[in-house]
């Protein structure tokens, strides 16, 4: 990556921003085309050979989003190395190939001091840095899950590619030692960035990146400020680097002003004062479930911990208001990401309004049918019945759109507006795989074909 350039002035900045806007309209009129496919596996196989070009210099989620989004790989692809996702040694060379340039990539910004939502390349040998639509929450979460990726790459016990990982976790290696004082700065400094929040109408007190103004992150078209999966994730930046030895805990804590896990407990206490999680500290509407959001089941191996007696408690009883009220759902059973609309920026009202109201994401069922799965393990069966039924209506969008949605509206059609399409994301089909393949205990090698 020595010869891209981070480009950082305002006028490079302007060419990045008509850059995407370009795209994204140009993409309403040109939609992606279906790909050829007779079953399910072939279909896979066809998107994992489109999404994971070895000569793009990142991966990326498919048109219109043709920028790279370093939070993706905390959120939409948390494991592409999981060798039950992989077709055959070329897949994994390229997926590896793909990993190492994309962190090397957003470690180069860092430096820079670029530390942004979104990377545009604007030549191919030039890559701008620009916020979509506020300071990042979860750019540094998409590069530590990017990065322990690499690093534990050669801890997967299939030998099928053991040469191609070990290369792998080498150069993550290489980029860690190269990097560390840049991440390590980068986190201790959004450790200084939160502010002390107080919760009047339960008098709790908790620290918060989000009090004075919305942050972005994954679901970054709401405006809603104090958000739990903004807060959370913040929260598993700074278990991720503590784990990857970036920063010490001992200094993290002094910055915080408190231990890791009281920080932790008055997220809690905030934001589920009565037993289940609240979207957002904002003003709550009169109806319980109406302030809850999908998006609180992320992050994987990250926030939530189910070994935890009140963790587990709080998410069962979140989930069961979803899993129980039937505005949750759509007619194919895949639930919405909120039952009322949210409050948008004045840029998706306009140009996608409802983007993150009463449509489906079938990524964010992906991520909860995964904490489902490990609700169940405390649980019972009844929660893993119900995330093989997400998964199910998962294949059924993807095999009705002859590839992987971003956004499903409630008829079922991809979502569309008159300035908006939704992608086909190619990237995003592993971590379904990944997930499906924890369904099945007698999938043996063979997994990402059984999988389906």
């Amino acid at each position: 990556m020595a010869s891209v350039k981070i480009q950082k002035s305002l006028l490079a900045r302007l060419a990045a921003q008509s850059k995407q806007l370009r795209t994204f309209l140009a993409h309403r009129t040109r939609p992606d085309v279906r790909l050829q496919w007779n079953s399910i596996a072939e279909l896979y196989r066809a998107s994992v050979q489109q999404a994971f070009d070895s000569k793009a210099p990142f991966i990326v989620t498919g048109a219109p989003h043709a920028a790279y989004y370093p939070r993706n790989f905390a959120c939409f692809y948390p494991d592409l190395l999981d060798p039950v996702t992989i077709i055959d040694a070329e897949d994994a060379a390229n997926r590896s190939d793909l990993l190492v340039k994309s962190v090397a990539l957003i470690c180069s910004a860092l430096k820079a001091g670029v530390h942004t939502t979104t990377l545009v390349p604007i030549t191919s040998h030039s890559i701008v840095g620009i916020n979509y639509f506020a300071s990042p929450s979860d750019t540094l979460l998409g590069l530590l899950a990017a990065l322990k990726q690499l690093l534990a790459a050669g801890d997967y016990a299939d030998g099928r590619f053991a040469a191609i990982y070990a290369r792998a976790a080498n150069e993550g290696r290489a980029i860690r030692a190269a990097y560390a004082q840049d991440i390590a700065e980068a986190v201790e400094r959004l450790a200084t960035e939160l502010v002390l929040h107080h919760v009047a109408a339960t008098g709790a007190d908790c620290l918060l990146c989000d009090s004075k103004r919305p942050r972005s992150a994954v679901t970054d078209a709401r405006a809603e400020r104090a958000r739990f999966v903004t807060n959370a994730n913040v929260w598993t930046t700074f278990s991720w680097a503590i784990d990857l030895d970036f920063v010490d805990l001992g200094a993290i804590e002094r910055k915080l002003g408190r231990t890791l896990q009281r920080y932790k407990r008055e997220l809690f206490a905030a934001f589920a004062p009565n037993g289940f999680v609240l979207h957002s500290l904002e003003p709550p509407a009169p109806v319980p479930s109406h302030n809850i959001s999908l998006d609180f089941a992320h992050i994987r191996n990250g926030f939530w911990d189910m070994n935890e007696p009140g963790e587990r408690s709080l998410f069962r009883n979140t989930a069961e208001h979803i899993l129980r009220d039937p505005k949750f759902w759509t007619q194919d059973r895949l639930l919405v990401v909120s039952i009322k609309r949210p409050r948008e920026r004045l840029i998706h009202r306009v140009l996608a309004p409802g983007y993150q109201g009463r449509n489906a994401w079938p990524a964010l069922n992906v991520e909860f049918a995964d904490r489902l799965l490990d609700l169940a393990r405390w649980e019972g069966p009844r929660y893993s019945a119900q995330a093989r039924s997400l998964l199910r209506a998962v294949v059924s969008i993807v095999a009705r759109h002859g590839g992987y949605p971003e956004l499903i509206a409630p008829d079922g059609a991809i979502y569309r507006t008159w300035g908006y399409q939704s992608a086909l994301a190619h990237s995003w089909f592993p971590r379904f795989a990944s997930v499906a393949h924890r369904t099945n205990s007698q999938v043996g090698a063979e997994g990402r074909a059984s999988a389906f």
